[in-house]
């Protein structure tokens, strides 16, 4: 008669793992939400600025100068948003584990850490780049394009 003394660990490991892939799905249904509400209240924005960037182009500014006013404008938000994300759902999915019951060593085999791994940093510039800097970016150039046609 042979017993295994590793199915309560192998079943403590795959329940972690699962709520951990249902926890982040639902992280980032969650934060994809709030980057389209985002997104679009940034393309908003700039549109709102027409008469701005009308005024600038009719000055003589060059476009990637106007392009690169709004971009500055919504770099610190982007870059304080991802920053509060990470804030905020790191320690509640450590927590999370803690109080299942789960180590610190059974938590570290997790990979929950993510904020040591490249990946992250490439994600984080990424979510930037694509819910912050591209809207204003392409409504800034719509609007140029637009007033150089005129």
């Amino acid at each position: 008669y042979i017993e295994n003394h590793y199915t309560d660990s192998v079943a403590k490991y795959n329940r972690a793992v699962g709520m951990n892939l249902l926890y982040t799905t639902l992280s980032v249904l969650l934060f994809g939400f709030f980057a389209v509400i985002t997104t679009l209240s940034l393309i908003d924005y700039a549109a709102s600025h027409r008469e701005t960037i009308r005024l600038l182009h009719m000055q003589g500014a060059p476009h990637r100068s106007i392009i690169a006013a709004f971009v500055e404008i919504m770099l610190p938000p982007g870059i304080l948003t991802c920053a509060v994300v990470w804030a905020i759902v790191t320690p509640v999915e450590r927590e999370y584990y803690r109080l299942r019951g789960y180590s610190d060593a059974f938590i570290a085999k997790l990979e929950l850490y993510v904020i040591d791994k490249p990946l992250f940093l490439t994600v984080a510039a990424a979510v930037v780049l694509a819910v912050f800097v591209a809207p204003v970016v392409w409504t800034v150039g719509k609007e140029l394009r637009h007033l150089d046609k005129e």
